[in-house]
């Protein structure tokens, strides 16, 4: 996924780099692949910050540096998905918030956003009467005069589907296919909530 990285190595292939000049070694390799492609290149690395002989030892002391910068991924990944893990723990939801809720503050707390709520209880219960199908329920949205978001006027079918099946609504967080009890106040009911799902 380094975009960048990608370019810089195919702009060395192709024409003629000697040197890679790079602040530190964590900063040009992240694993042991980014390793090999640069070690396979006919351009030398050269360190701002550290210098590594020309002999195997210095080769030795640069490898156990990208160990080291891979070791630093894999722990910061760890913390990340820890502190997930503790927000979910807590009620909290750990992302973007959905439509009709925003983040509010720093720990993963969810507000309801008023117009977007009304919309989302608006779907729920015009689904629920089983009077649309979900291409019906995007015409009735427009023809009511109801505005989805600035630049889309009403919800696409798929997006009006994953909404009305997202438990997320009446309280509840729905990751990585587990459900877990939040702490956000619910939009819809959850008997209403079961009725779209029937």
């Amino acid at each position: 996924g380094r975009t960048n990285f990608g370019k810089m190595i195919d702009y060395i292939r192709r024409d003629s780099v000697n040197v890679i000049v790079c602040h530190k070694v964590d900063r040009l390799c992240r694993n042991f692949r980014d390793f090999v492609t640069v070690d396979d290149l006919k351009a030398s690395p050269v360190f701002v910050e550290e210098e590594f002989p020309d002999n195997a030892s210095g080769k030795l002391t640069y490898g156990l540096k990208v160990l080291l910068a891979k070791h630093y991924i894999d722990n910061l990944s760890d913390e990340v998905k820890k502190g997930t893990r503790q927000k979910i723990a807590r009620g909290e939801w750990p992302h973007l918030a959905p439509y009709g809720y925003r983040n509010s503050g720093p720990r993963g707390t969810l507000e309801i956003e008023g117009s977007e709520a009304a919309n989302v209880l608006y779907l729920f219960r015009a689904f629920a009467t089983r009077n649309y199908s979900l291409q019906q329920l995007r015409s009735k949205f427009r023809e009511d005069g109801l505005v989805y978001k600035k630049r889309s006027r009403v919800p696409s079918k798929g997006h009006l589907e994953r909404m009305l099946k997202n438990p997320i609504y009446h309280g509840m967080m729905r990751i990585k296919e587990e459900i877990y009890p939040g702490k956000h106040a619910p939009i819809v009911s959850k008997s209403l909530f079961d009725r779209v799902q029937d």
